[in-house]
C-alpha cells in the first residue's frame, strides 16, 4: 500500500498522508472504463479519515497511453475521507501512471495501469513465418500473438 508522506510544516497545514484504497494494477482494453474507480483515502495527523470536502487531484499522461482524459482532474472526499474518480482508457495500448496529490502531502500517489488490446482485435507479428495463403489453418500464420 503507497503511502503520500506529509508535510513537515506542521504549523502551515495540518500533516495529512494518502493512501491508495483501490483501483491500483489494473488493465482493460483500450477505450474501455476500468472495473474499478482510482479511489484514495486521506488520513489528517492522527491517522483519522478527514472529513468529506477535501480535494484531491488526479493526472493523467497528456499524451501516448492513457486515460480518456488528459487534464488534470479533482474529486472531493466523502465522509469516510475516500475520493474516488471512475476513469475510462483512451485508445492506445501501453502501461502509465496516473498521479494523484492534495495540498499539505509531499509525495504524490501513482496508480500504475493499463491499456490493452481491445476485446475482437488480435495483433499478428509481421515477421511470422507461415504460407499466410488464408485458405485453411494449416497454411495460417504460426507466430500468433
Amino acid at each position: 500500500e503507497q503511502t503520500g508522506l506529509a508535510a513537515s510544516d506542521a504549523a502551515a497545514a495540518p500533516a495529512l498522508s494518502l493512501r491508495i484504497k483501490s483501483g491500483e494494477g489494473q488493465a482493460t482494453a483500450a477505450g474501455a472504463p476500468f472495473a474499478q474507480p482510482l479511489r484514495v483515502l486521506l488520513l489528517d495527523a492522527a491517522a483519522d479519515p478527514v472529513g468529506p470536502g477535501s480535494v484531491v487531484t488526479f493526472t493523467p499522461p497528456v499524451s501516448g497511453p492513457g486515460l480518456s482524459v488528459t487534464l488534470p482532474f479533482t474529486a472531493a472526499t466523502n465522509a469516510e475521507g475516500i475520493a474516488a474518480a471512475a476513469v475510462t482508457a483512451n485508445s492506445l495500448w501501453g502501461s502509465y501512471v496516473v498521479t494523484v496529490t492534495t495540498p499539505g502531502v509531499l509525495t504524490p500517489l501513482m496508480f500504475n495501469l493499463t491499456n490493452g488490446c481491445p476485446v475482437g482485435v488480435g495483433y499478428v507479428n509481421g515477421g511470422a513465418t507461415g504460407a499466410r495463403r488464408g485458405d485453411s489453418w494449416a497454411d495460417a500464420y504460426t507466430n500468433l500473438h
